[in-house]
């Protein structure tokens, strides 16, 4: 199973949606794995009954961090129910693509995974068919649409937009290149070099995710980026400066 979202400040409304789509995720996963066990009564007729008795479930979710307090939340409002009664949620804090190697390990804690974009999907899947074959994919949904953010000192930004007019990749490029740093930008040496940090690419989904935007935006594109537009040696030469 995979669920999908990146951190954001939810409405109430948001919450009981999030919650309920974990609810029904959980009380299925406890149908499926503690209340049904099919007999056959006279005439091979199949029945199911539930156990009252049956031990408790224990499931394991690996989430990026960011989804911490509000998952937590979730967990504590699925415990209040019945079926939470019989089931542990055990939360498993790993970055989107640590969690995915675990799995491809065989880390037998993780049942469900929830990274935080969908960005590094599609490499999990090629490595898994490669090593296992077939999909790891149960079922899937996408909890929450975020966008991508630059942050960045107030006061740093207005004096930013005053000789660039806005901040983009493009002007952060440009940026980048003034050997002055922030003294020609704006007239400000106490403030040091202009600085531009992401996290790792080959460790972290936002960082990955900041790569690719940075070449959709580069190619003016919003979508079908392919691995002509990456190859082009145009990008190539800018993202090395960037």
């Amino acid at each position: 199973m995979v669920l999908e979202g990146n951190e954001t400040k939810l409405k109430p409304a948001g919450k009981v949606v999030i919650v309920l789509f974990i609810l029904g995720c959980l009380a299925g996963a406890y149908y499926l794995f503690v209340g049904r066990s099919s007999t056959h009564g006279a005439g091979g007729t199949e029945r199911s009954t539930i156990f009252s008795n049956s031990p408790d479930v224990e499931i394991g979710i690996a989430y990026g961090t960011e989804k911490q307090r509000w998952l937590e939340w979730a967990v504590e409002q699925f415990a209040q129910t019945s079926e939470g009664k019989h089931i542990k949620i055990n939360l498993i804090p790993m970055g989107s693509q640590e969690g995915a190697h675990a799995i491809l390990e065989g880390d037998k804690r993780i049942n469900a995974w929830s990274p935080a974009s969908s960005v590094y999907k599609d490499v999990f899947l090629q490595d898994w068919q490669v090593k296992y074959s077939g999909s790891p994919f149960v079922r899937e949904e996408s909890l929450a649409l975020t966008p991508m953010v630059f942050v960045i000192w107030d006061e740093r930004f207005q004096a930013f937009r005053q000789k660039y007019k806005e901040l983009s990749f493009q002007t952060i490029s440009q940026a980048l290149q003034e050997k002055g740093g922030w003294n020609t930008i704006a007239a400000k040496p106490e403030w040091g070099l202009f600085k531009f940090g992401h996290s790792n690419p080959l460790q972290s989904n936002s960082g990955l995710m900041t790569i690719v935007v940075a070449a959709y935006s580069y190619q003016n594109k919003t979508t079908n980026l392919g691995l002509k537009d990456v190859v082009d040696v145009g990008f190539q030469n800018w993202m090395e400066k960037l």
